[in-house]
């Protein structure tokens, strides 16, 4: 019988929050909520130690927080929403501060499986958007709202990360944001020339205008900024530079992933030019080793361990 790629988290813990009162974490996204929940914010540290970035480098040495105590603040966010005409819906952010006053934003998105399994190739993509274009023309109308966007290149692991550096962009492109303006009701909008360069593959410009003047919104994504969302950008995002916007992975990874000896666990450090291993788009660019210090990666596998880790210590604590 084929193992199902969910029976390597079909797991379930519980951990004591107050007297005898306990909280119950099942399978992949039991672990978020626990590593968002519960370990970040007690070991914000370990958290950014353990994340390599594409670079080398781990999450910690480019924060410039060394231990623990070089951490003065640290927020997480567990699945919030960047909108539905927006930038999607990130599985978690953190948001840590340093010693020196550094702000800096974490994206992260988790997938139980391998970098390999949950990545799609653009080309892929956009045999899909040429396949939804015939349909389209056969049935003579429009097939909005009959697009699998969940098997859709956003659904990827490459495609979410790249959705969010897409919405960083978009942020620090705004002018009221620029000005220190934060009023009611403005919009975060994707930019023309990156609206038009992921149109082959984002389902979101399929039914729009293949270069939609600026002036009409509605052909753009785009994120209102009122509610939580007003009150996030009030506290966070007017107080973090585009560079110190970071997009990390969580995926599974064992050691026989690789597909030769000696090879890295990290997607984002393996040969580049292999089949089947898709990286985001920015970081194959001219100004991709830039780009390098700020896309990461974390095995799930790490993850888990840990949480068993600090549950046996927590029994432990409890029988003593």
């Amino acid at each position: 019988m084929k193992k199902d790629a969910c029976d390597e988290f079909d797991i379930y813990r519980e951990r004591t929050v107050y007297a005898n009162n306990r909280v119950g974490f099942y399978g992949e996204r039991g672990l978020m909520t626990w590593l968002f929940n519960y370990a970040i914010p007690q070991r914000p540290w370990w958290f950014a130690d353990k994340v390599e970035m594409a670079n080398g480098e781990s999450l910690a040495h480019i924060l410039n927080v060394h231990s623990e105590a070089d951490i003065c603040r640290v927020t997480s966010l567990n699945e919030f929403d960047l909108g539905k005409s927006g930038f999607g819906c990130p599985d978690g952010a953190v948001i840590v501060e340093n010693r020196s006053g550094m702000k800096s934003w974490v994206f992260v998105e988790a997938k139980n499986e391998s970098y390999e399994k949950s990545s799609m190739d653009w080309k892929v993509a956009e045999s899909r958007r040429s396949a939804y274009d015939r349909k389209k023309e056969a049935a003579d109308g429009d097939l909005t709202g009959r697009i699998e966007k969940n098997y859709g290149y956003n659904s990827s692991i490459n495609g979410q990360l790249e959705l969010k550096w897409r919405f960083v962009k978009a942020l620090h492109a705004t002018e009221w944001l620029n000005r220190g303006e934060i009023g009611n009701n403005l919009l975060i909008i994707e930019g023309q020339t990156l609206a038009t360069e992921y149109s082959p593959v984002d389902a979101f410009y399929w039914d729009k205008p293949s270069v939609p003047a600026a002036s009409r919104v509605s052909c753009y994504r785009r994120l209102r900024v009122s509610g939580g969302i007003k009150d996030i950008c009030k506290a966070h995002w007017r107080n973090i530079s585009e560079e110190n916007f970071y997009f990390i992975a969580i995926t599974l990874e064992s050691k026989s992933s690789p597909t030769s000896a000696g090879e890295k666990l990290n997607p984002f450090r393996r040969d580049m030019s292999k089949p089947n291993l898709h990286m985001p788009k920015m970081l194959a660019r001219d100004s991709g080793e830039n780009e390098r210090k700020r896309f990461g990666w974390l095995n799930m596998e790490v993850v888990k361990t840990e949480m068993e880790k600090l549950e046996m210590t927590a029994t432990e604590a409890t029988a003593t």
